[in-house]
């Protein structure tokens, strides 16, 4: 083959090549009175049309995190030699491209729901890159913010049951469909999970109140376990809005333990009202026997603020026979219980104001604010000895 004018070869490859199979060329030199070189001249290249491959992995494949801030692992290979790589967030833009190494410190995005996912890219010393569209190269982990870093293995973690949320009430009052709800009200959630073991986890609870998140208590960050039974393990955590606006409301609690697992519950037509008394459950035992068994009777009622309450009791022709009072803010089992937001009990010894049992037949109760002649609510309740 003749040399090109500026003393350059032209060789055209096979048009069929392997990817990843390094070729060889030889050449020797023959002059112009037929010398020929001994010993040919060689060069090698691999064929390489695809971009690299690799595996990332966050804080040493932790399962969790209680901090943005994180270390990725990274480990690549390819034919030609990886360059460069860029990482991306889960619904956030990739970052540019720099120069490759097996380690990168990260913030992983501050929004969003767990796991928390990171994309990686790589390329290579010929040009091939991971494209845009390809997010098959990822690692992810849960942010649990103020928690202790909960070092398990996503594989170990992945064998532990999901946590169960076991009752939702607000200021004591089990929450449900169409509750009527304070403004101000005290969200309790209790949580258990079949393995005691995930006692050394964090849980991440998160609040919505018509999709707006809630700040929740510092307990809610990492829980605390509040009982334990055999193969139970119980946590309870609090939130607490404020000046909801009266009308109906949607409450969404969703828990996410440091395996990924995530349970969620709502709750619709949560109702905020100017109701002080939000409802009046009874009181029991009903009848009672005051005199033949010494019993006394609990008066339930839930309210919506805290309220000085009084509770006057009549016989069935209208005659007062008891003024039972309630301070402001004082919870059942309490010396002047029956004013706190949420459910209260006010008990009645079956006396009247003199000291003396009454005698058997009915009676009537009204709930009043103190200093308001307005009933807020009245039931009866009977009475036999």
């Amino acid at each position: 083959t003749t040399l090109n004018i500026d003393n350059t070869w032209t060789y055209t490859l096979p048009a069929t090549k392997v990817d990843s199979v390094t070729y060889t060329i030889k050449a020797k030199a023959t002059d112009n009175v037929g010398n020929i070189q001994a010993a040919p001249t060689t060069a090698s290249f691999t064929w390489d049309t695809q971009p690299p491959t690799g595996v990332i992995t966050i804080e040493g494949g932790a399962a969790s995190t209680p901090t943005l801030a994180v270390t990725i692992t990274v480990a690549a290979t390819d034919p030609a030699g990886v360059i460069e790589m860029s990482f991306q967030n889960r619904y956030a833009s990739a970052e540019a491209w720099e120069p490759y190494a097996t380690s990168k410190l990260w913030t992983l995005r501050d929004t969003g729901t767990n796991p928390r996912r990171v994309y990686v890219r790589f390329k290579d010393n010929a040009g091939n890159f991971t494209p845009a569209s390809d997010y098959s190269m990822y690692d992810d982990i849960n942010y649990l913010p103020g928690a202790s870093a909960f070092m398990v293995s996503k594989t170990t973690l992945s064998a532990v049951s999901p946590p169960t949320i076991t009752e939702i009430t607000a200021n004591g009052i089990k929450l449900a469909d169409g509750v009527v709800i304070a403004k101000n009200p005290e969200i309790k959630v209790a949580i258990e999970t079949a393995d005691p073991s995930s006692l050394a986890a964090d849980y991440l609870v998160q609040f919505k109140i018509d999709e707006a998140p809630v700040q929740v208590s510092s307990l809610a960050k990492s829980a605390v376990a509040t009982s334990m039974a055999k193969d139970v393990a119980a946590f309870e955590t609090t939130a607490a809005p404020k000046n909801l606006a009266e009308g109906k409301h949607t409450l969404t609690v969703s828990v996410t333990d440091a395996a990924g697992h995530e349970v969620t519950k709502s709750f619709f037509g949560l109702t905020v009202s100017s109701v002080l008394l939000s409802q009046i459950r009874g009181n029991y035992p009903n009848p009672f026997a005051p005199a033949k068994r010494s019993e006394t009777t609990r008066i339930a009622y839930d309210l919506t603020e805290d309220t000085d309450i009084e509770i006057n009791i009549y016989d069935i022709s209208g005659r007062a026979i008891r003024k039972l009072s309630a301070v402001a803010g004082y919870k059942s089992g309490s010396i002047g219980a029956g004013g706190a937001i949420g459910y209260n009990e006010v008990v009645w010894d079956g006396k009247d104001e003199t000291g003396n049992l009454v005698a058997n037949g009915t009676y009537l109760y009204i709930i009043l604010k103190k200093g308001n002649s307005t009933p807020l609510g009245r039931s009866q309740m009977a009475v036999i000895n």
